[in-house]
């Protein structure tokens, strides 16, 4: 059977959605499908394609509500006050926030893209299968598992690419919360200083 594994109902459950979806997505060209007996398959390259978008989660930045501050790094143990702002955290997180949302909305798209890609190269496989000779079929097939191989690096690639943008947000959110108690100190340090040159 090949790559052709999952039947509708098993694929549906995979996805999480229900048979109709999967029968929808099968006659928009989404999922290409394969008729053994009175059973239909789908592709699994396809399912994994699909799939990719019910495993998109946005990521929540929430202030931590906990009574113990010994980790917090907007908060001095000492005395037991706040190092930042409210309204500058919040600032802050709201920026990474939007930060985020923009870098997801650009992976959204380039998935979309090879989503689109993939489908037409089953439609391509289809066409190919009736208008030529077994020959030229093998021909043409080969050329399109060379396609797929090169989408499936570009996916790697891309996968590769958002990791490295999720650390760097990572990373620029720390530097920013170190260089604001920095200069939170030295405003402090600054103060002292002034008040006993008073």
């Amino acid at each position: 059977m090949g790559n052709y594994n999952l039947t509708r109902q098993e694929t549906a459950e995979t996805l999480e959605i229900s048979v109709r979806s999967v029968d929808r997505y099968i006659k928009s060209g989404k999922l290409r499908s394969k008729k053994k007996g009175k059973l239909v398959y789908v592709h699994d390259e396809d399912i994994k394609h699909v799939g990719w978008k019910n495993e998109k989660k946005p990521i929540i930045i929430t202030q931590s509500t906990k009574k113990d501050h010994s980790k917090d790094p907007l908060w001095d143990i000492d005395t037991g006050k706040k190092l930042v702002k409210k309204s500058d955290y919040e600032k802050l997180t709201k920026s990474f926030e939007k930060v985020y949302s923009n870098l997801q909305e650009q992976i959204e798209k380039k998935d979309e893209t090879i989503q689109s890609l993939s489908v037409q190269l089953g439609q391509a496989q289809e066409q190919v299968k009736q208008s030529i000779s077994v020959s030229e079929h093998n021909r043409s097939q080969m050329l399109l598992e060379e396609s797929k191989g090169h989408i499936a690096k570009q996916i790697t690639t891309l996968w590769e690419e958002k990791k490295a943008l999720e650390k760097t947000i990572k990373d620029e959110k720390f530097d920013k919360m170190i260089l604001m108690i920095a200069v939170f100190i030295l405003l402090m340090i600054a103060a002292f200083i002034w008040f006993k040159n008073m």
